[in-house]
């Protein structure tokens, strides 16, 4: 397991940049009146939500013997923020850079890796919201937040998580797709409207990508 420098600095830059963009979202919403208690709650949701996400990425690419690091995007990072002051949020913080040749499953697994981080942290947030409801708005948001990333990042548009998964095994992307979409449906975290606006989020987060 090797971290550089400059990329530890760059995924906390990106952490703290995505933390206060959902803070300046979510709070004086229900549930987060206090600005520090929301900021803390939205450090841990992007925390577990994007920083180990991209951690997850780097390891199992680091177990392929492969070379990766986090590169964060200032202008992404800088859209991100301000994009929470319309109502919504854009997050383009930085990728895991695999600097190595993968296989197609290789690059399949690497993929799949961050997705499923979220999965089990959304599901593990919504048995402690559960079973200890004095915490639920912070459990609740934090499984939120992990589940939509996980529903998101798999969508099948380039340069997402879903379209290496399903250019490598089509059963798989599509179990796991069922899996998630049941999960995020079933808790209520997307309807149509959300659909549609996971997919518009995705081909704008394409065109960056491009540019």
């Amino acid at each position: 397991m090797k971290f550089y420098k400059r990329e530890i600095k760059e995924l906390l830059i990106a952490d703290i940049a995505l933390s206060i963009a959902f803070t300046n979202l979510v709070y004086g919403s229900s549930g987060f009146s206090n600005i520090l208690y929301t900021f803390f709650v939205s450090f841990l949701a992007v925390t577990f939500g994007f920083a180990l996400h991209e951690v997850a990425h780097k390891l199992t690419a680091q177990h392929f013997g492969a070379v990766s690091y986090f590169k964060a995007s200032l202008f992404g990072l800088v859209f991100s923020i301000l994009s929470s002051f319309f109502g919504f949020l854009i997050a383009v913080p930085g990728a895991t850079v695999v600097a190595s040749w993968l296989s197609r499953k290789e690059e399949g697994i690497v993929s799949i890796a961050g997705p499923t981080w979220n999965i089990f942290v959304g599901l593990v947030c919504v048995l402690l919201a559960i079973y200890f409801p004095n915490f639920e708005t912070t459990f609740a948001f934090v499984g939120f937040v992990n589940l939509w990333l996980a529903f998101f990042n798999m969508l099948p548009i380039p340069p997402l998580d879903g379209s290496k998964v399903l250019r490598w095994n089509k059963g798989v992307y599509l179990l796991s797709m069922t899996v998630i979409i049941i999960l995020v449906l079933y808790f209520g975290i997307i309807d149509i409207t959300s659909l549609l606006f996971a997919i518009l989020f995705a081909l704008i987060f394409y065109i960056l990508f491009r540019f």
